[in-house]
């Protein structure tokens, strides 16, 4: 699947078809240096999330002190967030090099597997979700798989996001 069909179909599958989000390719020294100036980390990272709203990052999700969403459902998750229409949510800058290295070291499709996989992870960032912690990483795993499985049910169907 294609990463701009990728993006589009996530859009639709997080409930954020109305917002506009970039999804940027990057080389290995781009992403060195914007994972050093955004985050201050050296080396190149698979995916980074820029967000343009910092009120996006302050939106309460649902999930918020309550565990993982029922029933998996990934809406959920974004549903009262309230993103406007045509609101910027910022750009998802991914690493090309980074994700097909670590593909091929997991013995997973670059285009089928790793690419949808870190488009969602930079995705669900845009939207407030963090992995700091034990809990936040849980739910933000669980929204992972669900927007996955609901993007390519036969193949995400049963198989560990992580």
């Amino acid at each position: 699947m294609a990463t701009r069909t990728t993006a589009e179909a996530l859009r639709g599958i997080l409930g954020i078809d109305h917002a506009d989000m970039g999804l940027w390719l990057a080389s290995t020294l781009q992403m060195a240096e914007l994972n050093a100036e955004l985050r201050g980390k050296d080396g190149p990272t698979d995916v980074l999330a820029v967000p343009a709203l910092d009120a996006v990052a302050q939106l309460r999700r649902p999930d918020q002190g309550a565990g993982t969403p029922a029933g998996g459902d990934v809406t959920a998750v974004v549903a009262s967030n309230e993103v406007p229409p045509g609101a910027d949510l910022g750009d998802v800058v991914v690493c090309l090099p980074v994700v097909a290295a670590d593909a091929d070291g997991d013995g997973l499709s670059l285009m089928d597997d790793a690419l949808p996989r870190v488009v969602v992870h930079g995705m669900l960032h845009l939207l407030g979700h963090d992995h700091e912690d034990d809990d936040e990483y849980r739910v933000m795993v669980a929204a992972e798989a669900a927007a996955l499985r609901a993007l390519d049910p036969a193949r995400w169907a049963g198989r560990d996001v992580v």
